[in-house]
């Protein structure tokens, strides 16, 4: 890819993600949460059985600190908690949604949805699944190459 194509893509991407982002933070605003809280509950869903906090920082590429903040904001308004049947340490204990954690999510989905359907509504299915393709292997590339400096 050529130095000018790339800066392109990569000015694209960043505007995509701060669109997008402040879309989330319109329908979290309502529930007092952001966009940072959005990759947490994501997060858990897709891990039936919840998120330890090393699994949810690892999951989500932030540090410890961070996720420690983002659940402790979600555990306090309600969101998530730690599975009580989870088996060992406390600090090692499960994330799970709450009922009002679900519903937040639900919201979450339905938003990012919206945006979707928006984003791509010019765009063929079979041209998304390609770019869907090539965006995953330059996010491998990356951080292939990360693990190199």
């Amino acid at each position: 890819m050529e130095k000018i194509e790339f800066s392109n893509f990569m000015l694209a991407l960043d505007r995509i993600t701060k669109n997008t982002k402040r879309a989330i933070d319109e329908v979290l605003k309502e529930h007092g949460l952001r966009s940072t809280h959005a990759s947490c509950f994501f997060r858990i869903c897709e891990a039936k059985d919840g998120l330890s906090s090393t699994q949810l920082a690892e999951a989500c590429g932030v540090d410890k600190a961070f996720i420690s903040r983002i659940t402790a904001e979600l555990t306090d308004g309600g969101y998530i908690h730690k599975d009580p049947d989870s088996i060992g340490i406390v600090y090692k204990r499960k994330y799970i949604l709450t009922e009002k954690g679900q519903e937040t999510y639900s919201a979450l989905l339905n938003a990012l949805s919206k945006i979707s359907e928006n984003a791509s509504k010019v765009i063929s299915l079979e041209k998304l699944m390609i770019f869907d393709e090539v965006l995953n292997a330059l996010d491998a590339n990356v951080i292939d190459y990360l693990k190199t400096i």
